[in-house]
């Protein structure tokens, strides 16, 4: 199982992260976002990340000069993708940044919304799996959101192409959600939250004991 904590602001929550060996740590660019954060302080924040760990640039619907300005101040080993961008698009991110790999996130909320994700197999190097925002929400970007969506949805979901299940996962439902799932990566923010961009100490070293522990058995 590997571990992608992400929405990091301080450098107590990064140590906490580190500390309990997440595989990914990622910083969100998306202004909009309780959890944003300027690129100098999320390369300041990185200095403490071991070469063990892969950073992760987290960006939506975002225009490329800041995506260039992230990638020179951070040198992130991944860009994740949580809008509407188009293969064409992460076509050209490929172009431009030969040397990093790409994560495409899915709004999920029924089977239909599937249907396109094969589209993107060339263009990326995973997939992940979030809920959809609420209706009426002022921001398109779902991550983060504390809410899963109808895990069974992936159950029958086959691809070559590896993928992150995200979506409200907490130490609470995280077994029930790889147990329909057969998730072996997820993306937890929400889940080791207090409130909207407030990171636990306590939830995320308690949330990555239980991983730990059930890879173990």
């Amino acid at each position: 199982m590997k571990v992608k904590l992400c929405g990091f602001k301080t450098q107590e929550s990064i140590a906490s992260a580190v500390k309990k060996h997440a595989n990914y740590i990622g910083f969100v660019f998306c202004p909009e976002s309780p959890r944003y954060v300027e690129p100098d302080l999320a390369f300041e924040l990185s200095k403490a990340i071991p070469a063990t760990i892969d950073k992760v640039a987290v960006f939506a619907d975002i225009d490329l000069t800041i995506i260039k300005k992230v990638y020179k101040t951070l040198k992130p080993q991944y860009f994740q993708f949580h809008g509407k961008e188009t293969v064409g698009f992460l076509e050209k991110i490929q172009e431009i940044f030969p040397n990093v790999k790409i994560i495409k996130a899915f709004q999920i909320s029924s089977f239909s919304d599937l249907r396109n994700v094969h589209k993107f197999q060339k263009c990326c190097d995973a997939y992940l799996f979030d809920s959809k925002p609420l209706k009426g929400s002022l921001s398109a970007i779902s991550g983060g959101s504390g809410r899963s969506f109808d895990w069974k949805i992936l159950s029958s979901f086959r691809s070559k192409k590896p993928w992150f299940l995200a979506g409200g996962i907490n130490i609470k439902n995280i077994d029930d959600a790889l147990k329909i799932t057969g998730a072996t990566m997820v993306d937890i923010s929400s889940g080791v939250e207090v409130e909207k961009g407030v990171k636990s100490l306590e939830m995320i070293e308690s949330l990555m004991d239980k991983i730990h522990n059930a890879n173990q058995n």
